[in-house]
């Protein structure tokens, strides 16, 4: 015998008395029950991993579609126009302003001469009285006086009643229009301040409401850029999840791989021990040798892809879910809510409108009052001239019946008496007539300066406008701060429920240490398969380790494919008894790349 044949049959020796069919047989069966639980439990753990991610890759699009909805709110094309709208209505209120207090100081000033009218028109009346009431002392004869018609009596004391009336209107009027005056520096006063803080609302409202807009509008690209950030760990998870089915694939092939070699080893329990039997028993367990080898590489690798693929789930769940939180914090401070303010800063828009509207409603008051103000002294005039009237009717009446009781020869002193009378208070009459009608003029003019004023400047049309448009507004305010509130608490409650659960995530994947436990008890009983296989005996612990270190260095797939397909094949037990699995193994390395990371990191 020559000594390569003598190597190869003590190598053969080796092997077969290295372990009986029996322990090997147990060995198998006992890792398929390892794996058969491997593969139950991790599919359930992947199954509820991706569960979950559907859930919450749905919700993450929930809450974008969400701040799509916001954004929407805030940007809304009615809700700018009518904010345009509104800037236009009060872009004139100064101009309109200084020429409102321009025709106030005009009205003030002639109003103040009217005092001068009255004062003279009160001159005018005391005259007229003293001539009419005086006249009938004046006739010569007290049997005249005596004598006058009762017509001329009744004239008297209607004349002194009605002279009364008008004294009383008269007052009324200086009254009226001292009050006026006031009321006039008043406005004079208070009119710039009333405008400078419906501007300045209107303004802050503004200011807020277009800078917020131009914030929403650039928020788009925050949000896009979480989106993709978000999709980058969707693309992760899932490429995870995925990796389920490659372990399951391995691993299913490690149990056929068993299941194979059990039938095979069943066989040599009931054949005869004779040459061909003991041939292919020593094929078998090289067979087992390398492949037991092999396989416990691939589950080291298995394994860490397990931990690895989990880790790298929950990773990216956590980021999706701080996702969630910080688009959410996001959308709150783009609308100005904190825990501190609780507001949103739409509210602070409306609270600057309604206090624009105060102040629109007071300046329209006030233009109202003037003009009922004025027309007060107007409906005084317009007394003192029904009045006037009835005391020149009166008062012709008066001189008509005097005239009864006077003879009427020219020579007569009480005829010449009554004549300069008579001329006097036509003249008085006169002279009331004209400084009434002045009155009146001045009383029209100013009125109608004031009511074309407020006409054609616009100032109430502007007014009536802006205490429009400001409800208006503040009602599609209103409506997206409902709008956005809604869309904010789903936002809110979404991203807590979300960071919650996730957080809880890692308890709920029940069999991570199983399958880490089952593939260590698998891959030591493939270990020692291998070492004593190879070496006809135990290891100690450190060779051990040494051992699998080295047959995971040797495991790719090129090599797992070549080892199975080559050692199926061969028909010569010697070629492999004098290394050429060592051969088999250096062929798969060069077929395969030096880093082959796909193959271990599946």
């Amino acid at each position: 015998m020559d000594e390569g044949k003598e190597k190869a049959l003590n190598t053969a020796e080796t092997i077969l008395n290295a372990i009986t069919v029996d322990e090997a047989i147990g060995i198998f069966r006992r890792t398929e029950n390892w794996i058969i639980e491997i593969l139950q439990t991790s599919t359930e753990d992947f199954l509820a991993l991706n569960n979950q991610f559907k859930v919450y890759h749905r919700e993450s699009k929930n809450i974008s579609e969400n701040v799509l909805r916001i954004i929407d709110s805030l940007t809304d094309r009615q809700l700018t126009t009518t904010f345009d709208q509104l800037r236009s209505i009060v872009e004139g209120f100064y101009q309109l302003s200084e020429q409102f207090t321009s025709q106030i100081e005009t009205y003030e000033v002639e109003l103040k001469k009217s005092f001068h009218k009255i004062e003279n028109l009160r001159i005018s009346y005391q005259n007229f009285r003293q001539v009419v009431i005086s006249s009938p002392l004046l006739l010569i004869n007290e049997d005249r006086r005596n004598s006058l018609p009762e017509t001329a009596q009744k004239s008297i004391e209607q004349i002194k009643r009605i002279l009364s009336e008008i004294e009383s209107l008269l007052n009324d009027f200086i009254e009226k229009a001292q009050e006026n005056t006031l009321f006039l520096s008043d406005i004079k006063k208070d009119n710039y301040n009333h405008l400078q803080r419906l501007n300045d609302n209107i303004e802050i409202g503004f200011e807020l409401f277009y800078r917020k807009h131009k914030e929403a509008n650039q928020f788009s690209a925050a949000l896009k850029e979480q989106a993709e950030s978000n999709a980058s760990y969707v693309s992760n998870i899932i490429t995870n999840l995925q990796y389920h089915d490659i372990i399951r694939q391995k691993i299913e092939h490690i149990q056929r791989t068993h299941h194979d070699i059990i039938s095979e080893l069943e066989k040599f329990l009931n054949e005869a021990s004779d040459e061909a039997m003991i041939h292919n028993k020593a094929k078998t367990y090289i067979k087992i040798r390398d492949i037991s080898g092999l396989q416990a590489a691939q589950l080291i690798h298995a394994n860490n892809q397990y931990q690895l693929a989990i880790q790298e789930i929950f990773k990216g769940l956590e980021e999706i879910g701080n996702n969630m939180i910080a688009i959410n914090s996001m959308c709150e401070n783009l609308v100005g809510k904190s825990g501190q303010s609780k507001r949103y800063y739409l509210e602070n828009i409306i609270e600057n409108l309604d206090g624009a509207l105060q102040y629109n409603q007071k300046l329209m008051d006030l233009t109202h009052q003037i003009n009922e103000r004025t027309h007060t002294l107007k409906a005084i005039v317009n007394a003192l001239n029904e009045r006037n009237g009835q005391l020149f009717d009166l008062t012709q009446n008066y001189f008509t019946a005097q005239a009864q009781a006077i003879p009427q020869k020219q020579s007569d002193t009480s005829y010449q008496e009554w004549t300069t009378l008579n001329h006097e208070c036509t003249a008085h009459q006169q002279q009331i007539l004209n400084i009434s009608q002045e009155l009146q003029q001045k009383i029209n003019t100013l009125y109608q300066q004031i009511d074309d004023f407020l006409k054609e400047g616009n100032v109430l049309e502007s007014f009536q406008k802006v205490s429009i448009t400001i409800p208006d507004l503040i009602n599609l305010l209103q409506k997206s701060i409902k709008d956005v509130n809604e869309f904010l608490y789903l936002n809110s409650s979404i991203s807590q429920k979300i960071s919650s659960e996730i957080q809880q995530a890692v308890f709920q994947v029940k069999y991570y240490e199983l399958f880490e436990n089952n593939c260590g008890k698998i891959i030591n009983e493939l270990n020692t398969l291998n070492i004593r296989l190879n070496y006809g005996y135990e290891l100690s612990a450190k060779e051990r380790e040494e051992n699998l270190k080295l047959l995971k260095s040797r495991y790719t797939m090129a090599s797992e494919h070549l080892i199975h397909d080559q050692l199926s094949q061969m028909d010569n037990i010697a070629e492999v008894l004098s290394g050429n699995s060592e051969k088999i193994i250096e062929i798969a390395n060069q077929k395969s790349d030096p880093d082959d990371d796909n193959l271990e990191l599946f």
